[in-house]
């Protein structure tokens, strides 16, 4: 089966509110596209994201910082958003750093790139220089933008100012750095030996979950894309391991079903909104989630476009100066554009602020960057923050769209970092990236100790058999995201023990399972079962210390016969000890459906033997 792959902006952020693309339900009840429920389901307030367990309004939780000093800044609300760039940029900037920008390809001859973007560097793989400098689509130039457009007083300046640029296009079927080729893993490992940082702005969509999308399998795709990911890390800067970052992608969803992107190798990418800190309804989110940084949402949403290049003149996706009809294009800004955004757009913000640790300190490991992205993120939101909402008149009818799926918890609390635990939520990863703390981490860092690297990685491994059974109850229909906030009904348990200690940065979860789905009318009439992908399922895996990981992918409801088995990947354990006592809980739910024109359930019958 061949990946369907596709840049990961929104849907698109670009024209999100005229051309929205998400499909909308007919029905009243109960679910709505992507993270959406009728209004009337739940008493809210208007035109404001709220904690839908106390009905109040969410506020930015952390300062914003200014640039005015650098005046080509104005328009870039991003950076104040990333700590005190100011003081940053007075002693690093990414002088020195490379970028690699796998992408569509990037208009290197733009006038704020052209300086940064080094048509040298192109990417060479088995003598194929693949030149990524051309007159393609506006995606991967706003990337470029984001990473380090030029400090030249014009336009705007990228986080990273003076690293340079070289672009990968990914999209050619006849090249050899194909996203969609077998081979795409060369283009990674050759990445390895040209670059220090990788952006990656692109991903695929919600797979199955079972044996032939895991990367346990050494025959799937998601397989090989974590063949290029370890290549990278093993390989780069010569041992200390190239830097992959990951945008999240943009469907609402949760992302942990994408395995070959979720190894320790990745650092996956959320967004979060201007207005309030809350995460973009598009981003997807999981237990893989590393960090966020700011991007755009839905205008109708109260939503802002990020500011980056475009291509020159009246190519690409130009500069609005209303951006919410799109009726009022300005011809001499539209060199750059204030309508990027998605997740496409906030990986680049923290692919620069890699840069920008790296100019700090070349001699961190990518374990280290890991670590130091970790502990340095900040909130966005306060801690104790519910799940929240957001109630408005979107997509042509009054909505509620699910914003955050879960709150902050604590994780990591053995590691005692600075005194205490860090802060980890399935929306955000670790907190929003803080460039400002990162970079002065990373500027002292090899005082603590050698690099964190791939040849110095110490493994605690652990097989046992678990035997639970989790029934399906027809009751227990989750509406829209739900089920990824908690548990729907009692979840069996089973525990099992770790002997090796091991200061942990990353666990990955392996589970053979038989997953028995049954579609019934809604009377409980006309059943029929089938063996399924990981569908209305939920599972919770908690450390000796208490750090849990929160598992509920969707699933795809599609055939799966026997036994299966999937790898996850967890982030969220940075700093735990793995000797111990370790929990796994596992519960399932059920979903509405519809069949034959009738209101249907569709509950899982779920056994994990491993």
């Amino acid at each position: 089966m061949t990946p369907t792959t596709k840049p990961a902006y929104a849907t698109p952020f670009d024209r999100i509110d005229l051309f929205d693309t998400m499909s909308l339900s007919n029905d009243a009840q109960p679910a709505i596209a992507a993270g959406m429920v009728p209004m009337a389901t739940i008493a809210t307030p208007r035109d404001v994201s709220f904690d839908t367990q106390t009905g109040k309004a969410v506020e930015l939780g952390m300062t914003v910082h200014s640039t005015a000093a650098i005046t080509e800044t104005a328009d870039q609300w991003h950076l104040g958003y990333l700590g005190d760039m100011v003081k940053i940029w007075q002693d690093f900037t990414g002088k020195g750093v490379k970028v690699g920008v796998f992408d569509d390809g990037t208009q290197g001859w733009h006038w704020d790139l052209d300086a940064n973007y080094d048509a040298s560097n192109h990417l060479n793989v088995d003598g194929w220089v693949i030149d990524g400098s051309w007159d393609g689509p506006y995606h991967g130039t706003a990337v470029s933008g984001l990473i380090a457009a030029e400090r030249n007083d014009r336009g705007g300046v990228g986080v990273a100012y003076d690293a340079k640029l070289s672009a990968v296009p990914i999209y050619t079927s006849w090249a050899p750095a194909y996203v969609d080729s077998q081979d795409f893993w060369k283009a990674l490992k050759a990445a390895g030996n040209q670059y220090d940082v990788v952006n990656n702005s692109w991903g695929g969509g919600g797979s199955s979950i079972k044996t032939e999308t895991s990367r346990s399998d050494p025959d799937s795709w998601a397989s090989m894309y974590a063949k290029g990911w370890s290549a990278l890390a093993e390989g780069g800067r010569d041992g200390l391991g190239t830097i992959a970052v990951k945008a999240a992608g943009n469907s609402a969803a949760n992302g942990l079903s994408e395995g070959g992107d979720t190894t320790r190798h990745t650092i996956i990418v959320g967004a979060y909104r201007q207005v309030d800190g809350v995460a973009s309804s598009f981003s997807n989110s999981g237990p893989h989630m590393m960090v966020s940084a700011p991007s755009s949402d839905r205008i109708s949403m109260q939503g802002t476009g990020l500011v980056s290049t475009d291509l020159l003149g009246d190519a690409g996706i130009n500069w609005w100066n209303d951006i919410g009809t799109y009726e009022d294009m300005d011809a001499a800004k539209s060199d750059y554009t204030n309508a990027f955004g998605g997740t496409s757009g906030a990986a680049p913000i923290v692919s620069g602020v890699a840069a920008l640790m790296l100019d700090a300190n070349d001699q961190i490991g990518w374990r280290d960057v890991r670590t130091i992205l970790a502990q340095s993120a900040k909130l966005p939101i306060a801690f104790d923050t519910g799940p929240v909402s957001y109630t408005g008149f979107i997509q042509g009818a009054d909505r509620t769209v699910m914003m955050n799926e879960r709150q902050f918890e604590l994780a990591g609390q053995s590691a005692n970092v600075n005194g205490g635990a860090l802060h980890y939520s399935n929306d955000y990863g670790y907190g929003t990236v803080d460039a400002y703390a990162a970079v002065r981490m990373a500027e002292v860092w090899s005082l603590f100790g050698a690099a964190k690297t791939s040849a110095n990685e110490v493994h605690a491994t652990v097989e046992t058999a678990v035997g639970l059974t989790a029934l399906g109850d027809p009751a227990a229909v989750a509406v829209s995201r739900q089920a990824q906030t908690d548990f729907l009904t009692t979840p069996v348990r089973f525990t099992f023990q770790v002997g090796d200690n091991v200061d942990l940065e990353h666990v990955d979860l392996t589970i053979a399972f038989r997953n028995r789905l049954t579609i019934a009318d809604a009377d409980g009439g006309n059943a029929s079962s089938y063996d399924s992908d990981l569908t209305g399922a939920q599972i919770r895996l908690i450390a000796p210390d208490g750090t849990e990981a929160f598992i509920a992918p969707p699933g795809t409801r599609s055939g799966a016969e026997g036994q299966q088995q999937f790898t996850f990947g967890l982030a969220g354990f940075q700093g735990t000890e793995s000797k111990g006592t370790w929990t796994i809980e596992v519960a399932t739910y059920a979903q509405s459906t519809e069949r034959d024109g009738k209101a249907a359930i569709v509950t899982s019958d779920l056994s994990v033997d491993s």
